[in-house]
């Protein structure tokens, strides 16, 4: 997958193969990395196709206008079909939600995450925020045992329990995660940032924690 990801392989038909294998054993290959490969690949498929040079790499024209035209639709119905398709795919699995401390203190802080990706849960799982005005993020190790997903044919991992989380007391920017997914690739991506919208749990400065997550931001309906 590095290669494609580096980009330093562009042979589409190359590509179209290795995207259906991906797809034959789809639990092994369900994971932000090799959807983020994929997603290159088919652009690349798809830029061949349409301008007619993927074909010329067939002998059987009819049989590569097939394939081309198969990984094309591919590649245009995700980008047509929503942004929890676009970010399952290319840009972050892992999302947190802002709630306040408590009754009385209205500070914001992140009760937990969830990463949905296969995580290798033998290796660190790193979680990184910062106060709003600060430049530098603060990160913490997550403990393993914290994890509320049980189920072996996912392999996410998540929690929501403010004790593991007290340290973003007062945090308004969710800055990164940092885990190994199943197939052994290090993942370091953005957090994608909802809150709670009831006012009588609603943290404070809530355009901090928007402003701070940028086009991370995703406001439940």
């Amino acid at each position: 997958m590095q290669p494609i990801l580096d980009k330093e392989i562009t042979f589409s038909p190359v590509l179209s193969t290795w995207i259906q294998q991906t797809y034959i054993d789809w639990n092994r290959f369900d994971t932000l990395t090799v959807g983020k490969a994929r997603t290159i690949a088919a652009q690349l498929i798809s830029e061949d196709y349409k301008s007619g040079k993927f074909q010329t790499f067939y002998v059987d024209k009819i049989r590569g206008a097939t394939i081309g035209e198969s990984a094309t639709q591919t590649y245009d119905s995700m980008m047509q079909s929503g942004q929890m398709m676009v970010d399952w795919s290319t840009t972050s699995r892992t999302s947190t939600y802002f709630a306040r401390v408590g009754p009385k203190d209205k500070r914001p802080y992140m009760r937990g995450f969830d990463i949905q990706d296969r995580v290798d849960v033998s290796k660190p799982i790193t979680f990184c925020a910062k106060y709003f005005e600060d430049q530098d993020a603060q990160c913490r190790e997550i403990d393993p045992a914290a994890n509320v997903f049980t189920n072996p044919d996912t392999n996410w991992f998540g929690f929501n329990s403010g004790g593991y989380m007290a340290w973003t007391y007062g945090m308004h920017c969710a800055v990164s995660v940092n885990y190994t997914d199943l197939n052994g690739f290090e993942v370091i991506s953005p957090v994608l940032v909802n809150h709670e919208q009831r006012e009588e749990y609603a943290p404070n400065d809530i355009d901090k924690v928007i402003e701070c997550a940028g086009e991370y931001y995703r406001p439940r309906n």
